[in-house]
């Protein structure tokens, strides 16, 4: 897959989160004979960021040549995203490469799992989520299906982890409006209470408190608070070479005025963060051997004795 986009302002461009006046561009493609890749441009205009994009490609042709690789030209898909605080309208500019050209979509493009639609507001993406739990429901009714306990086992196990997938580059409580925050949360929450009445076989008009209580499920605010702290912790506390520069050495107030604060920025910079970088932190993960010899080293011949001869045996160490 390939990736650019496209900004109007000096600033970094971060995703979800615009400058006050600029565009936004993505190009997703999808590779046939190698993994998923992204290329990402930022430019002035939609035929800044189209330039750039097709030189990225002809340098990623001549990799392909080296490698015995081969990029499907025509499985690319173009996004344009503009910003929506711009007075710029979206032009939805094709990209031409060699003997095909890419169309410029208007609808979300899905990228490793997460759905990028024009604005960049990932609307698409929170509404995709939310319906992963409702195929619990037919796992269980009123009267057949799996048990409270087997049910609710498999919602915390399989349920949970999909609703805050990649919730991370779209949800950041430090960030994030509180109006947008609100209209998350109960977006996800609403759904969390039909799969609890579910669950349950509780009256739809039962509490979203009570249901919590009673299951033992911890409210889905405080679930999605949870994990962009964790993962914000998660990055923080890694090898030096993947800590984020913003958390090191925070962007001045111009830049912060046009593109607002990093989800990495917001964590230690301002109140409510869960970041406080002490000083000489360590920053570097603690190394483990994962094996005491390689994996393919043949065991030795191993002889396991009988009950009453091993007791034998040992007794006579002992002595």
């Amino acid at each position: 897959m390939a990736t650019s986009f496209q900004m109007g302002s000096g600033a970094p461009t971060r995703l979800g989160n615009y400058s006050k006046a600029g565009n936004l561009s993505t190009i997703l493609a999808s590779i046939t004979t190698v993994d998923d890749g992204r290329i990402l441009a930022a430019g002035q205009t939609e035929q800044e960021t189209n330039a750039k994009l097709q030189r990225a490609c002809v340098k990623a042709q001549r990799w392909a040549t080296k490698h015995a690789s081969v990029f499907a030209l025509a499985k690319y898909k173009l996004l344009h995203s503009v910003n929506p605080k711009a007075n710029v309208l979206p032009q939805h500019t094709p990209l031409p490469l060699g003997a095909i050209t890419v169309g410029s979509s208007k609808d979300a493009q899905q990228y490793l799992g997460v759905w990028l639609d024009p604005e960049l507001m990932f609307a698409t993406h929170s509404a995709k989520a939310g319906k992963s739990l409702v195929t619990l429901r037919g796992l269980r009714g009123s009267t057949w299906g799996a048990s409270l306990g087997a049910i609710r086992q498999i919602y915390q196990a399989v349920g949970i982890p999909q609703i805050p997938y990649a919730m991370t580059t779209w949800f950041q409580p430090g960030i994030v409006m509180a109006k947008e925050r609100g209209t998350a949360i109960r977006q996800f929450a609403s759904t969390e209470k039909r799969v609890a009445v579910m669950i349950s076989g509780a009256f739809r008009t039962t509490a979203t408190e009570a249901l919590n209580t009673e299951l033992y499920l911890l409210p889905m605010g405080l679930q999605m608070e949870k994990l962009a702290k964790e993962t914000a912790i998660q990055i923080a506390t890694g090898p030096q070479y993947a800590v984020s520069c913003g958390i090191k050495v925070p962007h001045d107030g111009e830049e912060k005025g046009l593109s607002g604060w990093t989800p990495m920025e917001a964590h230690p910079g301002k109140r409510g963060g869960c970041l406080r970088l002490p000083r000489n932190v360590k920053e570097r993960w603690e190394t483990k051997q994962a094996y005491v010899t390689e994996p393919w080293h043949t065991p030795p011949d191993l002889v396991i004795e009988d009950c009453v001869e091993a007791r034998k045996g040992h007794d006579q160490i002992l002595q």
